[in-house]
């Protein structure tokens, strides 16, 4: 067995008392947990930019957030990137009143260009972040400004 394959089948985790065993995915805290997401989705990419007759002109990405200023044919894009691996589902958000967030950024359309401001997500009154059930998921994020 490859040592990779230890650090990331190897790995358990306790909730409300009960083990539970990771089938899918790289646990968080896991050492190799930031490296392989990128080393994924860069295969992807290749795999995408390879295979499809559209590709983004702009196509920015962290992990797995991905910033497109193209909206040419994007139902029939989110189709095809859907079908290409059954753990991976991508979505998207249009911008707002010319503004959409990215990471820490703030995307403002302005003219024919793109300023930047920080980005904070809404704190309460209290400013603690609103607590909300976290919900493991496959579905990537595709932001989109156009």
């Amino acid at each position: 067995m490859h040592i990779s394959e230890c650090c990331m089948k190897w790995n358990y985790f306790q909730f409300n008392g009960s083990f539970y065993e990771k089938v899918d995915g790289v646990a968080m805290g896991n050492c190799v947990s930031p490296f392989l997401p990128n080393l994924f989705m860069s295969k992807f990419e290749e795999k995408l930019r390879n295979n499809l007759q559209y590709f983004p002109r702009v196509w920015l990405r962290y992990v797995d957030d991905i910033f497109d200023t193209g909206v040419a044919e994007l139902e029939g894009f989110l189709s095809q990137i859907n079908g290409v691996h059954n753990n991976i589902k991508f979505d998207y958000e249009r911008e707002d009143n010319n503004c959409l967030a990215f990471l820490d950024l703030l995307c403002i359309r302005k003219g024919n260009g793109i300023q930047f401001d920080i980005y904070r997500k809404l704190l309460t009154i209290t400013d603690i972040f609103l607590v909300f059930q976290i919900i493991i998921s496959s579905i990537k994020w595709l932001l989109l400004i156009g």
